[in-house]
């Protein structure tokens, strides 16, 4: 569970200051909410500010090559992302493909 809010001002209130007292002991407050790709989970990033998940995380992947072997046999030269794409290589017609 995450829980997103100015601590100092949740602590004003009791029951608030006993959750945050022991997420604090289990070491579970942070400053950054923590996204992983899909494709690349060993690659942990941190969103700490407005607007940077557009930036780290565009399309829902990560901003590496995504290298997922299509169904038509090549890999997929685009970052990653959770959207469709279109290979058209070697091919008269268009295979829609979803990873």
């Amino acid at each position: 569970m995450y829980i997103l809010g100015n601590a100092s001002n949740l602590r004003k209130n009791e029951t608030w200051r006993t959750v945050l007292d022991e997420m604090e002991n289990e070491d579970q407050i942070g400053y950054a909410f923590p996204i992983v790709c899909p494709r690349h989970p060993a690659v942990k990033k941190f969103v700490s500010k407005q607007g940077e998940l557009p930036m780290l995380a565009p399309e829902g992947g990560c901003l590496l090559p995504c290298e997922y072997r299509l169904s038509c046999g090549h890999v997929c030269p685009s970052m990653v992302s959770l959207i469709h794409i279109n290979c058209r290589a070697f091919t008269d017609h268009e295979i829609e493909v979803s990873h």
